[in-house]
């Protein structure tokens, strides 16, 4: 009789321990869920949109020297080389930040 009493005992410990694991997994997705979707960085964050400003200038400043009539490149070692840097930090920018819509470019 006392070895039914202490296996009843270890089931209804096991049986909150994991009521309380559920729980706790459960909060955590939905803490997940709504804090991805307060947190939206173009919007949101004021560096981001310094830095994505910034970008977007330097983009502007290197298509009027490095694009030409037909907007092709021009084919010199440091238009391709600064290119290749706005590419990198819009490539960083998209991994840091979340985005609302399509940022493809």
């Amino acid at each position: 009789m006392f070895l039914f009493v202490v296996e009843c005992a270890m089931y209804q410990e096991i049986k909150k321990s994991i009521s309380t694991a559920t729980k706790i997994i459960l909060g955590l997705f939905i803490l997940i869920y709504f804090g991805a979707s307060l947190v939206i960085c173009d919007e949101d964050l004021a560096f981001h949109l310094k830095s994505v400003k910034k970008l977007e200038d330097d983009v502007k400043d290197w298509e009027e020297r490095c694009l030409d009539k037909e907007l092709r490149d021009l084919d010199t070692p440091c238009c391709r080389a600064e290119k290749e840097y706005n590419q990198n930090r819009r490539r960083m920018q998209r991994r840091l930040c979340f985005y609302k819509g399509n940022h493809t470019s």
